[in-house]
């Protein structure tokens, strides 16, 4: 192949790529909206915020308590990366120790482990049966959106949130002043950008709709 064919390969390659672009970044975005939609009521919001309110005060635990000192109050305990696909995390019956391990996937992030295991304690605090997971996707039953929710709960409370998200002005923020929150938010409860994201609209839904109430 001579250097000019060669050129003109390589630019209609460039042209096919770009064209694609679109197409792409528009399923992209899509599947971004996809994860952020919020998967259950307001009024199971509330009920999963007042189960966790229940759960602490019950073991003498305050709100935003490390995710370590809730696992030990359930038994639940990691048990190293042997889950495998579609589950992200497993959490294993009760030992005869009283324990319950939960297992990793290996591809995930320290972030998404952290994420997946105060899912665990999540089923624990609502007592759901034995084993339990956290599967991969969107469209999972019930329990997993609930467990899903109290885990953002644990991490991110409520009020400590809102109180951040009032002071400083996100509802009037500018696009890039909210960008820079939602790190801060990330940074400061060690979560992903997607989980602070669907934190930050459950908190507004709840408390609007508290005062709407």
């Amino acid at each position: 192949m001579n250097v000019q064919l060669y050129l003109i390969v390589i630019l209609c390659a460039c042209v096919a790529a770009i064209a694609c672009l679109p197409a792409s970044y528009k399923k992209m975005k899509e599947e971004y909206a996809d994860r952020l939609k919020l998967d259950i009521s307001l009024d199971q919001m509330l009920e999963m915020e007042g189960r966790l309110t229940s759960f602490l005060r019950e073991n003498n635990l305050e709100v935003g308590v490390e995710l370590s000192t809730i696992a030990k109050v359930l038994g639940i305990v990691e048990d190293g990366e042997e889950c495998y696909r579609p589950n992200r995390a497993t959490l294993g019956d009760r030992k005869d120790d009283g324990t319950m391990p939960v297992s990793f996937r290996s591809d995930l992030s320290a972030l998404e482990r952290r994420f997946d295991y105060a899912h665990e304690c999540a089923h624990g605090i609502n007592k759901d049966p034995v084993p339990a997971t956290r599967p991969e996707g969107y469209n999972k039953p019930e329990t997993e959106q609930l467990a899903d929710y109290m885990a953002a709960a644990i991490l991110m409370p409520l009020e400590e949130v809102y109180t951040f998200l009032t002071e400083q002005g996100y509802r009037q923020a500018s696009s890039s002043q909210k960008a820079k929150m939602i790190r801060i938010l990330c940074k400061r409860y060690r979560v992903t950008e997607l989980i602070a994201l669907r934190r930050v609209r459950e908190v507004f839904l709840i408390k609007e709709g508290q005062t709407q109430n």
